[in-house]
């Protein structure tokens, strides 16, 4: 779109019809465009930074020569002949494009080549001095090579350099306008690109309404398009927050529903998931129960420090494992806090999750990346079990709304625990936790699920509050390890987890839900009862009398007391 509105191309007019019609042709105040760039972990929608000056539409729409570059194209095909190969083809290709723009273009190319060496850089300065034009860079995958790990450490230095002798203080250069995922960074050595202005989605105020749709723009689509509903376009594609706390849509899936009049996954088309699954395999000390628990929808708290190209750029793969590994032996705590910190600084940046700046804390966006988790969790070993706990669960769910305690303990026996939660961890009430959650995890279509919150007279481990508030089925579950599953019922009562529930507008029935497993044998007690809160008392279904309703794991038959 910048191309088409500043370019002097032989479709200029063209072009000017089209903008004609848009809002911007009756800006009379357009500014001049200053040296910027943008990077967006969503999209790459274009966003200038403006020097304020009298200039108009018409001094300024078709009225620049452009360069586009794209660093991402054919760059791997460089990967064994060397950077500055790579960089020299991309000059080749722009210096045939000048010739092509106009004869007088063509003749003082040929004229400065039979002078000096074969620089772009060069060429455009002797342009410039013969003709006074100045060109606008469009330049796109800037990090690229940062991104896939393409070149040395010292070639990729070389590249910033490169970038600040093509476009630094030039007087050929009107502005730039580059866009990537990672920001540049600003202790890269050797290196010098503080004449960019940096415009992010997470702290930019100014123009963060750009850097994907916001909750105004996919409202005023709906209306145009009266196919696709906004709630299921803000279910999937929503969740990122800009800087001022505005909602903010993934664009590129945005897009991509409104053309193919279908809400889908869109995500495999922008990004690759494999990283989720590299982090999962870093040894870093609570990243895997951090991914477990953002399955479930929690949030995770965490101060980022964020993440740029600097980070890329700091050490080479080679010096990343041999720290991995110090930290692994050493067991280094803050060497692991800080690799974390910078794993999910990379994550927020790559779109994978969203930063609440203000809250810090960290959760999956939405239903199309939420998706992606899932995947991830289906294709990775040490996962298992949370995936076979996560297939069952919508049996788990029915058995327990019938109170079907024989039922629910059976399902618990199907799935092997043995060579993935050893007895040393399984009797940790976190395990237990993560367990119960994915045993549940169909309930989420149905319930809002909240764990530990406050509720009645004391904590609670899980409440399960219905959707459908006028005649759901709330669900107070309690869990217990090494005791029993009658005392974990005992405690709601002594706690009255139930109270304040009509208050809020739940008006059907209250099941409670005690789980017990034992610290030696894995042995599950399972007591359902039903609490019926107008009546003030407690009716216990006939298949649940007592603690018998019992299973040991490991165990083929169910034993009986």
């Amino acid at each position: 779109m910048i191309i088409a509105y500043y370019s002097k191309s032989k479709k200029k007019d063209k072009f000017k019809k089209m903008f004609d019609n848009l809002n911007i042709s009756k800006d009379k105040g357009t500014t001049t465009p200053e040296k910027s760039f943008e990077h967006s972990k969503i999209s790459k929608r274009e966003v200038i930074q403006f020097k304020k000056e009298n200039l108009t539409y018409e001094e300024t729409q078709g009225k620049y020569h452009t360069i586009y570059i794209d660093y991402s194209e054919n760059i791997k095909k460089f990967k064994e002949k060397g950077l500055n190969t790579y960089l020299l083809s991309i000059e080749k290709k722009i210096v045939n494009e000048l010739k092509g723009i106009s004869t007088e273009f063509k003749n003082i190319i040929n004229e400065y080549s039979q002078i000096d060496s074969y620089f772009l850089n060069k060429y455009l300065k002797y342009l410039h001095i013969k003709t006074g034009e100045k060109f606008i860079f469009i330049i796109d995958e800037w990090d690229y090579m940062f991104n896939h790990n393409l070149f040395t450490v010292g070639e990729r230095n070389d590249y910033l350099s490169y970038l600040k002798d093509l476009l630094k203080s030039k007087p050929y250069v009107a502005f730039a306008y580059m866009t990537g995922i990672l920001p540049i960074g600003k202790g890269i050595p050797g290196t010098d690109l503080n004449f960019f202005s940096e415009f992010t989605m997470v702290k930019d105020k100014k123009y963060y309404r750009y850097f994907g749709f916001t909750e105004k723009e996919v409202k005023n689509l709906c209306k145009k398009n009266k196919v696709l509903k906004y709630k299921e376009l803000e279910e999937w594609y929503d969740g990122y927050i800009s800087n001022t706390g505005k909602k903010i849509f993934n664009s590129w899936s945005v897009i991509s529903a409104f053309e193919n009049n279908d809400i889908d996954n869109y995500w495999k088309e922008t990004g690759s998931m494999n990283e989720i699954k590299n982090y999962l395999n870093f040894n870093i000390h609570g990243v895997k129960d951090d991914f477990l628990r953002l399955v479930t929808g929690d949030k995770i708290k965490i101060k980022l420090r964020g993440y740029s190209a600097e980070n890329k750029q700091s050490k080479s793969e080679e010096e990343e494992k041999e720290e991995e590994e110090k930290n692994n032996n050493n067991n280094n705590k803050n060497g692991e806090e800080v690799m974390k910190n910078e794993m999910y600084s990379s994550m927020v940046v790559y779109g994978f999750l969203t930063y609440d700046s203000n809250a810090n804390e960290i959760y999956i966006p939405n239903k199309e990346l939420y998706e992606n988790f899932i995947f991830v969790l289906e294709d990775t070993k040490d996962t298992q079990i949370y995936n076979n706990l996560k297939k069952i669960s919508p049996d788990v769910l029915d058995a327990t709304l019938n109170k079907n305690t024989n039922e629910i303990c059976n399902l618990f026996k199907g799935i092997r625990m043995d060579d993935e939660v050893p007895n040393k961890f399984y009797y940790n009430h976190i395990t237990l936790g993560f367990i119960v959650k994915y045993a549940y995890f169909d309930a989420k279509t149905k319930y809002n699920i909240e764990q530990e919150k406050t509720a009645g007279k004391r904590v609670v481990d899980f409440i399960f509050y219905p959707k459908n508030m006028f005649n759901g089925i709330v669900i107070i579950l309690e869990l217990k390890v090494g005791t029993s599953a009658k005392d974990a019922i005992k405690h709601i009562y002594e706690r009255q987890y139930y109270n304040g529930l009509k208050e809020k507008g739940y008006g059907g029935k209250v099941l409670l839900v005690g789980i017990n497993v034992t610290k030696k044998t894995k042995r599950y007690t399972c007591v359902i009862e039903e609490y019926d809160e107008r009546k003030n008392n407690k009716r216990r279904n006939n298949n649940i009398s007592s603690d018998n309703n019992t299973v040991v794991v490991k165990r083929r038959k169910r034993k009986q007391n």
